[in-house]
Parts: structure tokens; sequence; C-alpha cells
């Protein structure tokens, strides 16, 4: 199991754990575990280790049982969510399953809520603090991917406008992919089709059956009269770039979303730090009252 936390000065430690039923109810002997019907025992998953390769993460994926989220606040259980998604979650209380995954509930605007960010594989990438502008980062748990991915992220300078970029460019990849793969796929389809008989359907004779039309009166309104302008349009020819960027605007928005995302990210990161320092100069001086010379 993971556990993300944030040690806030007004709402105290705020912890993400993420797990399995298995793994959670060692935790809190009240969780909602889902129990096999026939056994009655409770499905655990296997972790793997953070230089795993895709093809074993990606069947690791398939047999696992889903992977459950829980949100913290001051040792208070505020949210438990069935599955990890991206997404906001509220800091505010409710009781039993959210009936919808992360990536769906609503945090409102300037509301404390905690965001997520999941890959495909509902791994933790990062966890987020946000309240209105205030945007602070979690610290990832030791050994996990996420602080695997802060530590390069921390290392290079590039990564850190990389990763975040190609999150975004995940939502585009879809776009790409149907104009390469597009004209082949239709010219597969075209020939399966040349593969089929051609099968001669009888022509069936449907019934003719005559309705009452009923007899509307002719009613003539009066038609305006509009004066006739001729404005000189001038003829303008578009370029060729710019007719491309017309015809193809799913797949060059979400990239200049993804490279705004990258830049993003840069700034959050370094907001985060910034208030982390306040907080812990806030806390200094707290601890240490000031002498006033006599």
């Amino acid at each position: 199991m993971e556990t993300w936390m944030l040690e806030h000065p007004t709402h105290g430690r705020i912890t993400v754990e993420c797990g399995f039923d298995a793994e959670f109810i060692e935790r809190y002997p009240d969780w909602p575990a889902e129990r096999d019907d026939e056994t009655g025992e409770v499905a655990n998953g296997t972790s793997l280790p953070v230089d795993a390769g895709a093809k074993e993460r990606l069947q690791t994926f398939v047999e696992n049982p889903p992977v459950r989220l829980q949100l913290t606040v001051g040792g208070e259980v505020r949210r438990r969510v069935r599955s990890v998604q991206s997404g906001k979650i509220p800091l505010s209380k409710k009781l039993g399953w959210d009936s919808e995954p992360a990536g769906n509930l609503a945090a409102m605007d300037g509301k404390p809520c905690v965001k997520i960010s999941a890959n495909f594989f509902d791994e933790l990438k990062a966890v987020e603090f946000r309240e209105g502008k205030q945007v602070v980062e979690f610290t990832p748990p030791p050994g996990s991917r996420g602080e695997k991915r802060a530590r390069e992220m921390e290392e290079s300078s590039f990564k850190r406008v990389l990763y975040p970029m190609l999150g975004g460019l995940g939502k585009s990849g879809w776009a790409i992919a149907v104009i390469v793969l597009g004209p082949l796929v239709s010219r597969l389809i075209g020939w399966l089709l040349d593969l089929l008989p051609e099968w001669e359907l009888p022509d069936w004779q449907l019934p003719a059956i005559a309705l009452p039309v009923p007899d509307l009166p002719d009613i003539t309104l009066p038609v305006p009269t509009w004066p006739d302008w001729d404005i000189p349009f001038p003829d303008l020819t578009i370029p060729a770039w710019l007719a491309f960027l017309l015809e193809y605007t799913k797949v060059w928005v979400p990239l200049v979303i993804a490279v705004v995302l990258g830049f993003m990210a840069v700034r959050n990161h370094r907001k985060s730090e910034a208030e982390k320092r306040r907080w812990d100069s806030t806390e200094d001086e707290t601890r240490s009252p000031s002498v006033r010379g006599g």
C-alpha cells in the first residue's frame, strides 16, 4: 500500500492511501471489502517494483483486483473511492463509498481538495493539495513509482516539462492514430468486403397505403423587400498551413494543451516549494519566540 502525506498548517496531516482491499482491511478492520461469494476471502493483488517493464505491468494490471483510495485529514477518514483515476477529491467528509471514481468527483472552485494524477495502470504519479490558488505537492512514499518520477523531474529540468507534456499528448494520441492508421484500416475493410459473396435480395413489394390528406387553406403572407447591397469582398486565399490546422484541430489543439500543461507543471512546482518554505518559516517563528532586549 502507498501512503502519500502532507503536513498542512491548518488542516493537519492529509494522507492519501492507495491499495487493495486486503491491504486496507489489515489497517482498518471496518473497511468495506468485497469478499468472494464462495470462499468469503478478500482478494489481494501484486505490487511490482518500479523497474518493472510495461508488459509485466499490463499483465499484473489485468490480473489484480480493483485498487482503492482513501483520503484522511487529521486522522479522520473523509473519502473512500472505489477506483483510481486522475481527478479532484474534495476534503469534505462523506460516509460510505463514493459512487464515482476519483476522476469524476468534482470539487468546488476555491474549496480545499486533493488532485490525483494516475496513469493507465492505476499507479499514482502525483498528488497535490489545492485550495484557491494554493498548490502544494504531497511527498511520495519511498520506493514508489511516484518517488521515481519526482526524483527524475527534480534532477532534470527537461523532464520537469517533458513528463506533463507526455500526459497531455496522450489525449491526442487517438486522433493521431486515426490520421495515420485510418487509410490503412479503410483499405483493409475494402479488401475484406471484396471477399464476401454477392447476395441478391428479393425485391419485396410493400403495400401502398393511401392516407387522407387534409386540404389546408392557402395563406399568402407579405414578403418584405430588402435592398440589394453589393459589397466587394476581397478574394482571399487561405494558406496551406492554415487550411491544415483548420482541418486537424483535434490533433494540434491537444498538442498545444500539452505544452501549456508542461509549463504549468513547472509553475505549480515552484509555487509548491515556495509555499512549503513559507510554512517552515512560519513554524520556526512560532517555535522560537522573539527575545527583546531590555
